[in-house]
């Protein structure tokens, strides 16, 4: 059975959705050993830090009550979930997993807009989409990027050792 969330409680997931990534990334990326995976996990804690921002900022007018309940202490993922971010085997890990994480950041802020009535509410939600897109798409780009790399130096390897002759 589906259960429907209504629009206050959708905003609280995403509320609580970004404050739980951010903190998660920061950790993750402060405890990774490559530096690599470290950038790509801070750029991505900060924009989650500016999300929640927004969230707050534009929905203190609408939702007065909700603002003040939402507890701005971060929360403190648990040692699994930083482990399974700090200790990936490297960037490719690291790149599956926040694509992960972006995509189910995106499925709630769509939920979000269908239940919003608000121009203004849903502009600024799908500001945060667009953001979520382009993380997404930044992520993939990387991947891709790694995977020429890779199928370029095995095809010099081969060449070199006289094989591709």
């Amino acid at each position: 059975m589906e259960t429907t969330l209504n629009r206050r409680e959708l905003l609280l997931l995403a509320v609580h959705g970004e404050k739980a990534s951010f903190f998660l990334y920061s950790r993750a990326a402060k405890e990774s050993k490559y530096d690599s995976v470290k950038r790509i996990f801070r750029r991505i804690a900060r924009n989650e830090l500016e999300h929640l921002m927004r969230l707050l900022e534009r929905f203190q007018r609408s939702y007065p009550d909700l603002t003040k309940e939402v507890n701005i202490s971060l929360p403190i993922p648990s040692v699994s979930d930083i482990r399974r971010l700090s200790e990936t085997t490297g960037p490719s890990e690291a790149l599956r997993i926040a694509l992960q994480e972006e995509k189910r950041s995106l499925r709630v802020y769509l939920q979000l807009v269908k239940a919003m009535e608000s121009k203004g509410s849903t502009a600024t939600l799908r500001m945060i989409m667009r953001d979520e897109v382009s993380h997404i798409k930044a992520l993939r780009s990387i991947g891709e990027a790694k995977s020429i790399g890779l199928e370029r130096k095995k095809n010099y390897f081969i060449k070199s050792c006289g094989k591709g002759k």
